[in-house]
């Protein structure tokens, strides 16, 4: 059986997402999680007062107790070889993964999807490995300067990251599957990620046309006039860029 051509996945996929939106908004999910968010921050009183109130934040102080008592520590991760001949391999692998959570800022990333979790209910962090090459240039054997001048160049590829990396990601960007009974029946998962126009135009893994056709999806809410949606200048404000993992088919 053929494959489907992309534009028919990427119809397909929008769809899934739309509804997944509607899903959140129907159910009044990004209300709650908003005025969880609230509480937390000490904003509990929806509408101003002339007279004084006295605010006690238990919804803070609670949160802050528990969060450390999860997070606080390194935990101690064990690897066990599955067959008497690996047993070498497994203590090589447990070392690397307990330096790779101390030195990969993976505890501050968990510390802070526990904190998701607890105020909105569930938290979510991103996985996976992560491999970055980076071309150098030298002249001569010697690494270049912008005084160097002439000599004979010579390119290198010098590998920049090469690791598993942790991600905390915001639960409001986070969209699944409404008609899921759980995580282990999922469809699909998708995530929402907000950059800067400048960003997505000058980014060259996205092809020309697309980077033409982007338009802002969002501008920040500190800018000079946040009440006025309208962009004036075509670079400014955010574009959507989104991650759909089709679980069911093995499709990113």
């Amino acid at each position: 059986m053929a494959r489907k051509p992309l534009g028919d996945y990427l119809t397909t996929y929008r769809k899934k997402i739309d509804t997944s939106k509607r899903w959140r908004k129907e159910e009044g999910y990004d209300q709650i999680w908003k005025r969880m968010s609230d509480l937390y921050r000490g904003r509990h009183y929806e509408y101003y007062s002339e007279s004084d109130r006295l605010l006690v934040n238990i919804c803070f102080s609670t949160v802050n107790v528990i969060v450390p008592s999860v997070a606080v520590n390194y935990p101690k991760i064990t690897v066990n070889a599955t067959q008497p001949e690996s047993a070498a391999q497994a203590v090589i692998a447990e070392a690397v993964v307990n330096y790779w959570w101390r030195h990969n800022n993976i505890k501050d990333e968990f510390k802070q999807a526990v904190k998701d979790m607890i105020i909105c209910g569930h938290g979510w962090i991103k996985v996976g490995y992560r491999y970055v090459e980076e071309e150098a240039f030298n002249i001569d054997g010697d690494d270049v300067s912008d005084n160097v001048e002439g000599g004979e160049t010579t390119a290198r590829t010098v590998v920049v990251e090469d690791a598993p990396f942790a991600e905390r990601v915001s639960p409001s960007d986070v969209f699944v599957d409404p008609d899921a009974t759980s995580m282990k029946d999922i469809a699909w998962i998708a995530q929402r990620i907000r950059r800067p126009l400048r960003e997505v135009r000058t980014d060259k893994r996205y092809n020309k046309a697309a980077r033409d056709a982007v338009g802002a999806m969002a501008i920040s809410r500190y800018s000079d006039d946040p009440s006025v949606r309208k962009v004036r200048d075509k670079d400014e404000g955010y574009a959507e860029i989104w991650e759909f993992y089709d679980v069911k088919n093995r499709l990113m």
